[in-house]
C-alpha cells in the first residue's frame, strides 16, 4: 500500500511513471492498455498528480499539505484552455482528483477556493469540447473509457459529459466484438 509519505518522494523525484504504478496497484484495476494511456507523454504528470490526489483523499480525513501540493501542480498544469496535455484520459484523472479534494473541504465546511473551482469548471469545459469534437465517442474509445471509470460515479459530473451514450457505446460493442469496434464507429452514440 503507497502511504503519503511514499507519494511525496514520488512526487519529489517526478517519478510519475512510477506514480501511476503504484496508485493503481492499490485497487485500481485497469485494463493494461487503458494504464499505458496514462503513461503517454502529455498525461503522465495530470495524471500521476490525479491519481496520487485521489489516493492522498482516500488516506486522510481532511485536506493534507501534500493533498495542497498536489492540488496546486494539478491546477498549474492545466492548459489555458481547461485541458491537461491535450489528452481526455488525464483531464479525467486530474479531475476527479480535484473533485474529491474540493470534496474534502467542503466536508470540513470551508469553501472551495476560487482558482480550484475555476479549475474544475474549465476542465468540464475542455471535456465537453471534446466530446463534442469526438461526437460523443469518437474515434478514442479508450480515452473515453476512462472518462467513464473516473468520472461515471460522480453525479455532478454525468449531465455535464454525456457519459450515458459512451455506455450504451461499450454495452452494444461488447455484442459486436471488441472495444476497437468502436474506432470504426466513431459517432455510434452521438
Amino acid at each position: 500500500m503507497i502511504s503519503l509519505h511514499q507519494i511525496e518522494q514520488l512526487l519529489r523525484a517526478e517519478s510519475y511513471d512510477r506514480l501511476i504504478e503504484r496508485v493503481l496497484a492499490n485497487g485500481r484495476s485497469v485494463a493494461g492498455r487503458l494504464a499505458a494511456r496514462l503513461h503517454e507523454p502529455d498525461a503522465r504528470a495530470p495524471a500521476a498528480c490525479g491519481l496520487a490526489l485521489q489516493r492522498c483523499c482516500e488516506l486522510s480525513y481532511g485536506p493534507t499539505a501534500i493533498a495542497g501540493d498536489l492540488a496546486s501542480r494539478l491546477l498549474a498544469q492545466q492548459d489555458d484552455d481547461g485541458s491537461f496535455g491535450g489528452s481526455v484520459a488525464a483531464a479525467a484523472v486530474a479531475l476527479r482528483g480535484l473533485s474529491d479534494y474540493a470534496q474534502q473541504h467542503r466536508e470540513i465546511g470551508e469553501a472551495v477556493d476560487e482558482p480550484m473551482a475555476a479549475g474544475i469548471s474549465r476542465g468540464m469545459e475542455a471535456l465537453r469540447r471534446a466530446q463534442a469534437d469526438d461526437c460523443g465517442l469518437g474515434t478514442d474509445a479508450e480515452a473515453w473509457a476512462i472518462v467513464r471509470w473516473q468520472l461515471g460515479d460522480q453525479p455532478a459530473f454525468r449531465p455535464e459529459v454525456r457519459l450515458d451514450s459512451f455506455t450504451e457505446a461499450v454495452d452494444r460493442s461488447l455484442e459486436l466484438g471488441p472495444l476497437d469496434s468502436l474506432r470504426r464507429a466513431p459517432c455510434a452514440a452521438a
